[in-house]
């Protein structure tokens, strides 16, 4: 039996040396893509939706509120949410922010059947909500006041969820509210 003779003219350093710059195109190719599609986490740098919507909602707002037994307020503005079914966490998952008047965060307190607000941020179940959903981003929240709560489900309509919340009230007339919520 006869070995094949080694590749005429071909030095293994021009081989290593092509391979090299293959693999070196290759990861050039991923990082432009990554970059240019926001990496991981679509929601980083993305404005909602004319509705609210962040990018990767797929779930109506009031199907996600009336799943977490939110009572929004009429006067809530800029709404962003992030609404999600078939979640890592369970079967639904929320995030929020919205502005209202201290009227509205007092009909949503009440109406959500929220505990009262406190400064010690401990009092969250479900982990810190983002001042901003659809950019994924926690700054903004100056002078926030926290409140949590969980659910265990009544079987039929309701499981088990827990929610948590953030309001920002250094503007008292326009409180900023930011919940996140899921099911467990």
């Amino acid at each position: 039996m006869s070995t094949p003779a080694p590749a005429q003219g071909k030095s293994p350093f021009l081989l290593l040396l092509s391979v090299g710059l293959t693999l070196a195109l290759v990861v050039a190719a991923v990082i432009v893509a990554v970059s240019l599609t926001g990496g991981h986490d679509s929601r980083t740098g993305a404005a909602p939706d004319a509705g609210g919507a962040c990018r990767g909602s797929n779930v109506a707002l009031d199907k996600a509120a009336q799943r977490f037994r939110l009572e929004l307020p009429a006067d809530a503005k800029d709404v962003h949410y992030l609404a999600q079914s078939g979640g890592l966490s369970g079967e639904y998952n929320l995030e929020m922010r919205f502005r209202t008047t201290a009227a509205g965060l007092q009909h949503f307190l009440t109406g959500s059947g929220f505990p009262k607000l406190s400064g010690d941020e401990h009092v969250l179940r479900a982990g810190q909500p983002d001042a901003d959903p659809c950019r994924h981003d926690s700054e903004g929240l100056a002078h926030a006041q926290y409140a949590g709560d969980q659910a265990a489900g009544d079987g039929a309509t309701h499981g088990a969820y827990v929610r948590g919340i953030a309001v920002d009230d250094s503007d008292r007339a326009r409180p900023v509210v930011a919940l996140i919520a899921m099911d467990t």
